[in-house]
């Protein structure tokens, strides 16, 4: 055999096994892809599954009765397949507008004693993002409000302070959530105000367990509903989450913003413990 036809050989054997680890990695990929479409099917069809069953729970639901609303909602959560099912209930619920239905899924991702961090990270993106929308748009009307009222004073004036957070179903619901991911957050809560940014002087409408203007780091606890945020302020600073009462954070410091009608609004850079 001359050494042309070896190459000639040589070629078609290298051919036919390329040939054929293309054939086998088709056939991997046409597998991988099938199996891909066939989760998604299936992920869209426990979707609406869980929708249908809300749908055809409603009557019962929407009647009013708070309590028939924990059992039918309930039941639908305990036998949901999988966090991706119990989170599709929770959105649904939540997106739906009825209030049985946002205050039964508030109460039962806030009892649920069996959820794991990675679950209550997943619920707690949909219910701080709802949160924040809610408590956003609260401020917004509470600076509108005061604007009409204290006509002197800008807007940036008024950003300074913050407003009290009035809880919905969706607030109670990401604030125990926020303290189940276990994982720290970081970001800016509002003390209230105080006439002096000196040591010791006394915080007026104060939202947390530090009564006086403090120094240097420190540990506080909400005494109600706050909202963290990004800064310190209602006007850049959008919110992150919502903190419940008795959450004990760690204070890195303050920072002090001095208001035209005399005093200074507390702000602290805390972290959750």
């Amino acid at each position: 055999m001359d050494s042309n036809d070896f190459s000639t050989k040589r070629l078609e054997i290298i051919l036919v096994f390329v040939v054929g680890l293309l054939q086998i990695f088709q056939a991997g990929w046409s597998l991988y892809l099938n199996q891909q479409t066939a989760n998604k099917i299936d992920e869209v069809k426990r979707s609406q599954d869980i929708s249908d069953k809300i749908l055809q729970s409603e009557p019962v639901i929407a009647g009013g009765n708070p309590a028939r609303a924990k059992v039918v909602l309930g039941a639908l959560y305990v036998r949901a397949f999988s966090d991706d099912d119990k989170e599709d209930l929770a959105r649904i619920a939540v997106l739906s507008e009825k209030r049985e239905l946002r205050d039964a899924i508030s109460y039962i991702v806030r009892t649920d004693s069996q959820s794991t961090p990675a679950l209550a990270q997943r619920l707690n993106n949909v219910f701080s993002s709802i949160a924040a929308q809610q408590v956003n748009a609260a401020t917004a009307e509470a600076n509108a409000a005061r604007s009409g009222i204290e006509a002197n004073k800008s807007y940036s004036e008024l950003a300074k302070r913050d407003s009290p957070v009035k809880p919905t179903p969706e607030i109670r619901a990401a604030a125990v959530l926020s303290v189940k991911t276990g994982q720290p957050t970081e970001g800016w809560i509002y003390l209230g105000t105080a006439d002096r940014n000196k040591l010791g002087a006394r915080i007026s409408e104060a939202t947390t367990t530090t009564m006086t203007v403090p120094e240097g780091a420190f540990i506080t606890t909400p005494t109600t509903f706050v909202a963290l945020r990004e800064q310190g302020t209602t006007l850049q600073g959008n919110v992150k989450t919502v903190l419940p009462p008795g959450k004990e954070l760690r204070a890195l410091g303050i920072s002090p913003r001095p208001l035209a009608s005399g005093g200074y609004a507390i702000w602290a850079s805390v972290i959750s413990k």
